[in-house]
C-alpha cells in the first residue's frame, strides 16, 4: 500500500504544530515533542528504553544529557525529514573554532550513540563537504580540540578528514606569501593541537 501523498511533510508539520505527539526529549533544560513511533524506527538505543520496563516509558520524557539541544534538535528534524539544517544557537561552538563544523562533528557523535546509521553517514558528509569548502585555515585550527573531543566510533573518521585536510593545504600553500604571517598568528596552544593531530 502506498503511502498518502505529502506524507513525510504531514508527519513534519505534525511534530511542529504538536499533534498527537507523545514524549518529550529533554536536553539543556528544553522540550522537543515528538511521536514515539519515528524516534523508535530510527533508534534501537531509543527503542529499548522507551520500550522497557524503564522510568523514560512510564513518565514520557526522555532526556539526552550529552550533547546540546540545537544538536538534538537536528536529529529530531533528520528523523522527520531526511536531512537537517545547521543551527545558528550560540551553544553550537562550545569549544570556539568553526561552527557548522562542530555542528556536523556534533551530529555525528549523536548517531553514533543512538545507533542511527543514515544519520552518521549524512553528518560525515556533510562533515567533510564543509572542511573541504574552506579556504580560511584559522576556524578550522580553532575548532581541532572540539573535534578531538567528540566520542564514539566517528571519531577517528572525523580526525582522518581534519588531518587529510590540513595536510593538503599545507602542500599547497607552504612557501605562499603570508604563510608566514598566519603561522605567527597561530597561537602556541593551537600549534600543539596541530602537532599532534599530524603525528
Amino acid at each position: 500500500m502506498a503511502l498518502p501523498p505529502h506524507f513525510i511533510q504531514k508527519l513534519h508539520q505534525n511534530q511542529t504544530e504538536g499533534l498527537f505527539r507523545d514524549l518529550q526529549l529533554l536536553c539543556d533544560g528544553q522540550i522537543i515533542d515528538v511521536h514515539k513511533i519515528i524516534i523508535c524506527s530510527y533508534s534501537p538505543v531509543l527503542f529499548a528504553a522507551l520500550s522497557g520496563p524503564y522510568q523514560e516509558q512510564d513518565e514520557g520524557v526522555y532526556e539526552i544529557k550529552d550533547s546540546s539541544y540545537p544538536i538534538v534538535l537536528g536529529m529530531v528534524e533528520f528523523m522527520y525529514k531526511g536531512t537537517y539544517k545547521v543551527s545558528n544557537h550560540d551553544s553550537t561552538a562550545v569549544h570556539g573554532g568553526h561552527p557548522r563544523v562542530l555542528f556536523h562533528a556534533g551530529m555525528v557523535a549523536l548517531a553514533d550513540k543512538y545507533l542511527i546509521p543514515s544519520l552518521r553517514e549524512l553528518a560525515l558528509s556533510k562533515f567533510k563537504k564543509c572542511v573541504n569548502s574552506e579556504t580560511d585555515f584559522r576556524p578550522l585550527l580553532q575548532s581541532v580540540s572540539g573535534v578531538y573531543a567528540i566520542q564514539g566510533d566517528g571519531n577517528a573518521e572525523l580526525r582522518r578528514i581534519l588531518v587529510s585536510h590540513f595536510e593538503d593545504w599545507f602542500a599547497s600553500y607552504i612557501g605562499r606569501d603570508g604563510m608566514e604571517d598566519l603561522l605567527r598568528d597561530i597561537s602556541k596552544t593551537k600549534t600543539l593541537n596541530l602537532q599532534s593531530i599530524l603525528q
